[in-house]
């Protein structure tokens, strides 16, 4: 399986966990969390399904996929098994939402872009350049977006409304850091990022936003997702993992076996 191919998959595991839902059996929530609901993810057989994501309220899935030769953004509500293609998203990638699931973004042609859910087919505004092969994004509630661009680079962010983007982190060279990527927010205050390194596994970083100071958590293929206040998902040399996060002190306790 190639790492683009896991990754994708990673991701699809993921969105259905963190909108709640389940496939086949799917062990029971606790009794204050409502019960979860079945998915088909049905896609015409023109399309070739890549990244998706799931909107904050749970009401929406986002993704892209090749049809006709050329990747292209879709919506669907999870209600429905329609999806709408978003306009002006060829050459979509890595799509997410914003915090209140109003706009989206996505990576297109070598350029960061933003829509709003309700612009009725407005073009895309485009936020900024993003060339070569980006590795993820975030959209942070004070109006930031965090992303990653390509190469030996440390993560970026820019304003949502557009702009010139600035350095968030640093790629430490001396400690053998080949690249900061797939960030995600918890607690609108830390960010969840992955930094590669020279002959190790990808280790999973705390960044906190506010004082910048950074700590490792844990070995991850790729990045990690908050799913719940206590709960931290990620992957592991192809293995999906599920463990506590104390969500006032944000230490991870070290899983004992996969999904």
């Amino acid at each position: 399986m190639s790492k683009q191919n896991f990754v994708i998959g990673l991701t699809f595991v993921i969105g259905l966990i963190v909108g709640g839902l389940a496939i086949a059996v799917w062990p029971a929530p606790p009794l204050s969390t409502p019960a979860g609901h079945a998915l088909s993810l049905r896609v015409p057989k023109n399309r070739q399904l890549l990244d998706i994501a799931i909107s904050p309220d749970h009401s929406l899935l986002a993704y892209t996929a090749i049809t006709d030769g050329r990747t292209r953004l879709f919506l669907r509500p999870l209600n429905r098994f329609e999806a709408t293609e978003v306009t002006g998203s060829i050459g979509a990638a890595q799509p997410f939402f914003s915090p209140d699931g109003t706009s989206i973004g996505f990576f297109s042609n070598g350029f960061l872009k933003t829509t709003s859910l309700y612009s009725d087919g407005a073009t895309p505004i485009t936020i900024c350049a993003v060339p070569g092969t980006p590795a993820g994004a975030a959209w942070r509630a004070d109006g930031l977006i965090v992303f990653a661009g390509p190469g030996a680079t440390g993560l970026r962010e820019v304003a949502a409304t557009g702009g010139t983007p600035v350095m968030l982190t640093t790629i430490d060279q001396d400690a053998g850091e080949t690249s900061h990527g797939w960030p995600s927010i918890i607690n609108d205050r830390f960010l969840l990022f992955t930094v590669g390194k020279h002959g190790y596994d990808p280790r999973l970083t705390l960044l906190d936003l506010e004082t910048k100071d950074t700590r490792p958590l844990l070995l991850a293929d790729g990045g990690g997702f908050v799913v719940t206040p206590s709960t931290l998902v990620f992957a592991r040399r192809g293995e999906l993992f599920a463990h506590h996060l104390n969500s006032k002190t944000l230490k991870a306790t070290t899983p004992k076996n996969p999904f």
